[in-house]
């Protein structure tokens, strides 16, 4: 696909089309859209694609497949001193020398840390007290890292997946989302990666660790299908390499003058731009798409409202406020257009794979060509007389069932045959049990524990686990907790019950659980 649908120009009411491109959405938060018209686009795509939540109670990007964060550990100097640029919110060329002599023979961050506190052992002067910076700025990542479950890589379904950091401090959201970008960028193709607030994640002047990574992907990325989408309410806080290579802009409602006018600023002189007061008068779902040499005024189809709907509010009738959206359940249990089709298509061919069996079966209890060749295949078949079958229905069944049991004896000889007779479709499911050896005296272990003891026969809230654990002198965050429930729900050991605030977990009745005592 190299268009996206994205809603309808606001008074004409036609439908508007933007290329697949690198993109940049900006406006005021909670106020121009942002979110709903990047997961319309998401949806649109047909390619997978990955965000990433980082504010907590955030109801954005409810839907989706949920990954668990995941982190590639790496000690280059470079990356050391983003992470700790990140953490002052500035650029920090003093600490480099130390960090570049540290980093020459380490592999992990948890390597970088040993190192650093066996030379604040002998430092003194100077030293003593770079060392100490770097140790406590490690000692903010390092553990957390250690003690967080996560993923082995980043598995990306088709549509939306998205990857919740939320329950993380700065710091480490930034890692696992330098991660996933450089997975992306070292082994996917046609994908999009939706960068949230990035004017934290890839600031302008400011180092980060999401930085390198992001402005890869814009220099390298489109080549193979490979797009960053940037949301940002300032722009000018953001990477201007970032930006540069956004060639899709669409602006929405912005109050702020100075911030209205460098978003202006971003489409090119040579076509014709709106007035600032235009920008500030947009409503929610409206934005000015910009790309080539086109500026168009448009609504935003959102992904779970009928075509029809988002043209009438384009046009002016309909209000926005008196369309009612769906809640994330309803968004998640609702089936698409597609989705419909493809069980259509699906139900019509079992029909017809059921209608010619019983054609096959009719065939068979109605055939009476050459009987005399079908000899008795057990001695419990009667025999015909002058080799002939009776006329009589019950004749015909005792025929029909010598004729089948023979076809079973001939299956170990000729096993296509009786496929070919009596063809019917078969689902074969192989079950391989996934076994989790984890120490007891680990927070995953004492978290299974809990499964293991009964804690989750009966349908139980992540806070409760957490609580219980505390009870027993566990020193355990609420995030990590959470974390284990979603983590041991997707291996299969435990069960979601509900959604949202109301989320419960629940032993499966398939998981065994064995505590094995040394």
């Amino acid at each position: 696909m190299t268009t996206l649908h994205l809603g309808f120009e606001v008074d004409t009411g036609e439908p508007v089309e933007i290329p697949l491109k690198h993109l940049a959405v900006t406006g005021q938060t909670q106020e121009s859209g942002k979110t709903t018209t990047l997961e319309a686009l998401v949806y649109r795509a047909g390619v997978p694609a990955i965000a990433f939540v980082t504010k907590r109670g955030e109801a954005s990007f409810a839907g989706g497949n949920r990954l668990a964060p995941y982190f590639r550990d790496r000690a280059d100097w470079q990356f050391v001193t983003s992470i700790i640029d990140a953490t002052l919110q500035e650029k920090n060329k003093f600490l480099r020398p130390w960090i570049m002599k540290i980093c020459r023979t380490t592999r992990t961050l948890a390597e970088v840390h040993q190192e650093v506190r066996k030379a604040l052992v002998k430092a003194k002067g100077i030293n003593e007290g770079v060392y100490t910076q770097l140790d406590a700025y490690l000692e903010l990542i390092v553990p957390e890292i250690g003690r967080t479950p996560l993923a082995a890589g980043v598995s990306l379904r088709p549509g939306l997946n998205v990857m919740d950091v939320s329950g993380y401090q700065a710091a480490m959201q930034m890692l696992f989302v330098r991660s996933a970008i450089d997975w992306v960028n070292e082994r996917e193709h046609g994908v999009v990666t939706v960068v949230p607030e990035a004017w934290e994640f890839v600031p302008e002047g400011k180092n980060s660790p999401v930085k390198a990574g992001a402005v890869e992907l814009v220099r390298k990325g489109a080549g193979i299908g490979n797009f960053i989408w940037v949301d940002s309410q300032d722009m000018a806080g953001v990477d201007k390499v970032i930006l540069r290579g956004c060639t899709v802009w669409l602006i929405g409602v912005q109050r702020e003058a100075n911030e209205i006018r460098r978003n202006l600023a971003n489409i090119p002189a040579n076509i014709k731009r709106p007035k600032p007061g235009q920008i500030a008068e947009l409503e929610r779902g409206q934005f000015y798409a910009c790309w080539k040499d086109r500026t168009v005024k448009v609504y935003v189809q959102p992904a779970w409202m009928p075509a029809d709907e988002a043209r009438r509010i384009a046009l002016g009738e309909l209000s926005v406020d008196r369309v009612k959206r769906p809640t994330a359940a309803e968004r998640s249990n609702a089936v698409t257009s597609e989705q419909a089709e493809a069980l259509r298509a699906e139900n019509q061919q079992l029909k017809q794979r059921i209608r010619a069996l019983e054609e096959t079966l009719d065939g068979l209890r109605s055939s009476n060509s050459k009987p005399a060749a079908v000899p008795p295949a057990d001695p419990r078949d009667p025999p015909y007389p002058n080799g002939h079958p009776a006329s009589d229905t019950g004749d015909l069944e005792k025929l029909y069932q010598a004729i089948k049991r023979r076809l079973i004896q001939e299956l170990p000889k000729d096993p296509e045959v009786i496929r070919i007779v009596l063809s019917q479709p078969e689902l074969q499911v192989r079950v391989e049990r996934k076994v989790l050896e984890i120490k007891g005296d680990t927070p995953q272990g004492r978290f299974a524990q809990l499964i293991a003891e009964g804690f989750f026969d009966q349908p139980m809230p992540a806070n409760a686990a957490f609580m219980e654990l505390r009870r027993r002198g566990a020193s355990i965050a609420m995030p990590s907790v959470s974390n284990f429930c979603r983590s041991f729900a997707t291996d299969g050991y435990l069960l979601i019950e509900g959604s949202g605030k109301g989320q419960k977990y629940q032993k499966a009745p398939a998981a065994k659980v064995r505590i094995l005592e040394d």
